[in-house]
């Protein structure tokens, strides 16, 4: 059952809804496990075969899970031996009462200062604080649990077991996607939810995200809107948004806005330029220099409006269960450099990347030869992770190079201005926007090559400047109204045109060019692709659909988003309150546009051409789904 189906649209979809609704206003938990039965048999109705081995993943994946956030207790447990001790020493010496350690924690550690607290009462010499049943086993004051009889092997517990967790989903997703006898274990979006649950490790191990409770667990991982093909959300995103009901009704209206805005780029747009793009690739030793251009245009538009098709649809089916999900596309073709390109194209994607794989190798702190290694192994296997063809290969590793050319571009022409306001909401040891993870000095989050600006959802690129210009002197209000003298950010110079509109030239021809690796069959196919796109030919003649295609890349250049639409993402206060480190939950309160009589006649513009489209011709599958 795919997004773009009348059975989803008029059957399914509706009738979840309402059960869920009823059962939502008078208990959260069980409207959560019944998503959580729809889910599966959501998944059931397009790859019944392999719940077996989604579940299997679930179960194997959460016990983990559990074992992990007990060995993380265990070695916050074991680094505070040395402050039990001296509280005894200070307790023999008659000193009890000022051993009292102060803990000033943040927000965010509330539940690991709690935790601190109650290890301090091994200190104690009575039985009661040794032996405190809520304290983890292995700070236990007791002959199996004891600190000092607790194995040094065991330290490196944690560390054990995320190793664990990694190689057993790796190996699960490498035998299914890249060894051909293990075609049984190709289970439909596995690439999907085996980053999800990567993700859900490795923030327990680095203590951003406690364990939770199977039921949260197997939600989080098959909620059925972004199970299959994205956008990929962290723990920290998506389950606080569980604990309470978060639904409101003006949620029912973004939600159908975005699912509508969705439905008509794949089944308008999408699935029309598919046409063009299939008859061209399939049949590309007959093509000659105009048709193989028009058939990559034609692709290019397609894997846009249908991978960001799915992901608009995914955000307002999540938002009619009030579940608020990450963007995943924020207008990428019309990036003005590669960096761009890529904080704007698969953006959760991208911030996986970026921060499990880019800043524990290296990112930019080591010199820009190490970032160019870094942004070259990050991108390849970025192009690995969506196949094991050569093709996909070489995609990841040139869109790499060009990151890192486009890096040393930016270094060697010192160009800093639109960074230099955003020192206005950093402290002293430069902590950034609370996009980076930054906590010293020898940071900068902004150059970072994978960085999306997706968990901050901000409307625009430059949001957050926006929120902090407002004094006196040359801050404007971010309108183009400038308020001073000094500064006036929207006087654009000439020269500042040109390189901006050489910039996204240049952008968009390398993406575009790239796009043939991408939609190959195999490496071989993809240069003889090239050759036909460089060997001139006079024939000079309109291709059947170049009307759609001159259509479609007027909307993508000049059009507005879903998102910008419906006006959704942070606003300026939940924004500069990410520098702060605040709480998810506090960061995850959005603006909510009230729709009016227009935005109602958008939408039924919009299905009135989709519902037309999908009964002159049967649905197509969503690209991403084989990947």
């Amino acid at each position: 059952m795919l997004f773009n189906s009348f059975g989803f649209i008029f059957l399914f979809l509706p009738t979840v809804f309402g059960v869920w609704y009823v059962l939502q206003k008078s208990n959260i938990r069980a409207a959560n496990l019944f998503l959580i039965l729809v889910s599966l048999g959501f998944y059931a109705t397009l790859d019944a075969i392999h719940l077996p081995l989604l579940l299997f993943s679930v179960i194997v994946n959460f016990l983990l899970g559990m074992r992990l956030q007990r060995a993380v207790d265990c070695r916050a447990a074991l680094a505070m031996t040395k402050d039990c001790r001296a509280a005894l020493a200070m307790t023999r010496s008659g000193h009890c009462e000022a051993s009292a350690v102060a803990i000033s924690m943040t927000e965010q550690k509330k539940e690991i200062a709690a935790q601190k607290s109650r290890l301090l009462h091994c200190a104690r010499n009575d039985e009661v604080g040794r032996n405190d049943e809520r304290l983890p086993r292995c700070a236990r004051n007791d002959e199996k649990w004891s600190l000092r009889g607790f194995s040094r092997g065991n330290l490196n517990d944690a560390k054990a077991l995320l190793v664990t967790a990694i190689i057993f989903n790796l190996a699960l997703l490498g035998a299914s996607k890249y060894i051909a006898g293990f075609s049984v274990l190709s289970a439909l979006g596995i690439s999907f939810f085996t980053f999800h649950q990567l993700a859900y490790h490795i923030d327990i191990y680095r203590k951003e995200f406690r364990a939770t409770n199977f039921l949260e667990y197997i939600l989080f991982v098959t909620f059925f809107p972004h199970m299959i093909a994205g956008p990929i959300v962290r723990p920290a995103q998506f389950m606080p948004q569980l604990a309470e009901n978060s639904f409101r009704k003006s949620k029912i209206a973004m939600g159908v806005m975005f699912f509508s805005i969705g439905l008509f780029k794949k089944t308008v747009f999408a699935d029309s330029a598919a046409k063009i793009a299939d008859r061209v690739f399939d049949s590309s030793a007959g093509v000659g220099f105009f048709e193989a251009w028009s058939g990559l245009l034609a692709y290019g538009m397609q894997i846009y409006f249908d991978f960001s098709g799915y992901a608009d649809m995914a955000v307002g089916v999540g938002l009619l269960f009030g579940i608020y999900l990450p963007l995943n596309f924020k207008n990428p073709y019309k990036a003005t450099s590669m960096i761009e390109f890529w904080r704007k194209w698969h953006i959760t994607l991208s911030e996986f990347v970026r921060d499990y794989l880019y800043i524990p190798l290296g990112g930019n702190r080591h010199g820009k030869l190490k970032q160019g290694f870094a942004i070259l192994v990050a991108m390849t296997l970025i192009g690995v992770w969506h196949g094991s063809a050569w093709s996909f290969v070489a995609w990841g590793f040139l869109h790499g190079a060009a990151l890192w050319i486009n890096h040393l571009f930016r270094w060697f022409f010192g160009e800093r201005k639109r960074d230099g306001l955003l020192h206005c909401v950093r402290d002293e040891k430069g902590r950034n926007d609370g996009e980076g993870r930054n906590e010293g000095k020898d940071y900068d989050d902004e150059q970072l090559s994978l960085r999306g600006f997706s968990r901050g959802n901000l409307r625009e690129e430059d949001g957050l400047l926006r929120c902090v210009r407002n004094d006196e002197k040359g801050r404007n209000d971010g309108e183009g109204r400038n308020e001073g003298k000094d500064y006036d950010d929207e006087k654009v110079t000439m020269t500042e045109l040109i390189v901006k509109a050489g910039g996204f030239m240049i952008t968009f021809t390398t993406v575009t060019l790239l796009w043939v690796l991408f939609r190959s069959e195999s490496f071989e196919a993809a240069i003889e692709f090239y050759k036909k796109l460089f060997l001139f030919d006079k024939n000079i003649a309109l291709f059947d659909g170049w009307w759609m295609l001159a259509l479609g890349y007027t909307v993508i250049f000049f059009g507005k988003s879903a998102a910008e639409i419906v006006e959704y993402g942070m606003d300026c206060r939940a924004s500069l309150a990410m520098t702060e480190r605040v709480a998810m939950t506090e960061r995850v309160a959005m603006t909510e546009k009230k729709l009016g009589i227009m935005d109602g006649l958008l939408v039924g513009a919009v299905l009135f051409l989709a519902f037309k489209m999908m009964m002159d011709e049967p649905s197509r599958s969503f690209v991403y789904f084989v990947f």
